[in-house]
Order: structure tokens, then sequence, then C-alpha cells
């Protein structure tokens, strides 16, 4: 699981795209007590992993970005 916070209080949680239904029912089931939403948008995004010593200049063809920094 990656977990990127947005804001003070909002966090967008990334799981397994193989496992999305399981995790996201866990997530929500969990989160019950506490005073938060959760929602599934897992068809509103997508992430591409890409690692490796040459991630930097494979990623850099799919975007003007600086990924140096």
């Amino acid at each position: 699981m990656i977990v990127h916070r947005l804001g003070e209080n909002e966090y967008l949680l990334v799981i397994n795209a193989g496992t999305r239904e399981k995790d996201f029912n866990w997530v929500r089931d969990n989160t019950r007590q506490f005073n938060c939403a959760v929602e599934n948008l897992s068809d509103d995004f997508t992430q591409i992993a890409i690692q490796g010593p040459k991630a930097v200049n494979v990623a850099a063809r799919l975007t003007d970005a600086d990924l140096g920094a």
C-alpha cells in the first residue's frame, strides 16, 4: 500500500489492483468507528511504477516534467 497525504485531513491510499475489492472492503470496514469518508476511486486513477537505475530516463520519455529533481 502507498499512502499519499493530499491535505491536512485528506489521504489517497493506493492498493494492489489485483486485490482492490478485498482491500477496499477491509479499509471501509476498519474505519467505521472514525469520522471519515472512504471512497473507491480506483476507476479514476492509474499508477505506473517504474523502478531501477534507468527509471528516470525511461519515465522522462513519457512526460515534460523535470524528473531529475
